[in-house]
């Protein structure tokens, strides 16, 4: 009997040392193998401006592809208002499970720093870039304004007279002008146009400012048609020709791009497979037409570099704004 209650005994402890071994090999509910149950319904990408415009042009495409690839619907849903900062917020406060995904512009960066947002950029996780469109000083192809010098040394004679037409504080076109001013040590006629590129081009095209600072993209197509000459742009090699403010001796690189964000609590093996499937879609061909086709510069970034991407740019940006902000 009493080697029958030790028998037992002894099975009972061999039973739970096993039970505490699996347990102890068991994979955090965060781990890859987690990972399998996702997605199991629609995913929403928010768009935080209108229907019809570019970033919602391009949030369509990417959740066309996306569909077949994950396997379920991917829809598209506009929360405009505040240049973005309604939309973007209401993607930070979303549900951190990679159902709710944010279109981010450069904007997730500038609203904060304005106090213009309810959220900071510590609030979302990057995903993934998909395109990325420097920024260039342009003027009229009979302006007397040849290069970027002259431009300046005219502000420098004529402080505060020379027009310089960016769109609203805090928007990078506007951080451009800014920052010229700031190393450049000069005095422009910064004029804010709240309707955005197409304005400020037809500003431009009538005479009615001296220069305009507009995306590479926007300007180069009056810089072809032979209306515009381009004097500066933010990157190398953007327009044929042209010399980059680092040619100058500025430290300027400044632009604007389109990339999925997260709330930062979505877990790293969503994060993951979310950058997986988008990659194939940036790869996609019919993706790289469209970029094409609507003159976005294509740039691929995964989400380590997209976070330092955006952190580099936060920290260049706050000084400026922190000291312009007061002014608007």
């Amino acid at each position: 009997m009493r080697k029958r209650i030790v028998s037992i005994v002894l099975t009972m402890i061999l039973l739970l040392a096993l039970t505490a071994c699996n347990q102890a090999q068991a994979p955090a509910p965060d781990s890859q193998a987690a990972a399998v149950d996702f997605p199991t319904k629609d995913i929403t990408i928010i768009c935080p401006f209108g229907a019809g415009g570019g970033t919602d042009a391009m949030g369509r495409k990417i959740a066309e592809i996306a569909q077949g690839l994950f396997d379920q619907n991917v829809l598209v849903v506009n929360k405009t208002g505040g240049s973005g900062a309604v939309g973007m917020g209401e993607g930070s406060a979303a549900r951190p499970d990679g159902y709710t995904i944010t279109m981010a512009t450069v904007e997730i960066n500038l609203l904060p720093l304005a106090e213009l947002a309810t959220f900071t950029l510590d609030d979302f996780k990057p995903v993934i870039l998909f395109n990325y469109d420097a920024d260039g000083i342009f003027v009229r192809a009979d302006s007397k304004y040849q290069t970027l010098e002259e431009l300046i040394a005219d502000a420098k004679a004529n402080p505060g007279k020379v027009s310089l037409m960016v769109s609203g504080f805090p928007s990078h076109l506007w951080m451009v002008g800014a920052m010229l001013q700031e190393q450049a040590d000069v005095e422009f006629n910064l004029i804010p146009e709240a309707g955005g590129a197409a304005e400020q081009i037809q500003s431009l095209l009538g005479g009615h400012v001296d220069a305009t600072i507009v995306t590479v993209p926007e300007g180069l197509k009056y810089v072809n048609s032979g209306d515009f000459r381009a004097l500066v742009t933010c990157e190398e090699n953007a327009i044929e020709s042209v010399p980059t403010f680092k040619a100058k001796n500025y430290d300027i690189e400044v632009g604007t791009w389109r990339g999925l964000v997260v709330p930062k609590d979505t877990p790293d093996h969503i994060v993951n497979q979310l950058s997986e499937v988008f990659t194939q879609v940036y790869e996609d061909p019919s993706m790289q037409e469209f970029l094409q086709s609507m003159s976005f510069g294509a740039r691929y970034m995964n989400s380590t570099d997209f976070s330092a991407l955006i952190q580099k740019e936060n920290k260049e940006y706050a000084p400026i704004i922190e000291k312009y902000k007061e002014l608007y």
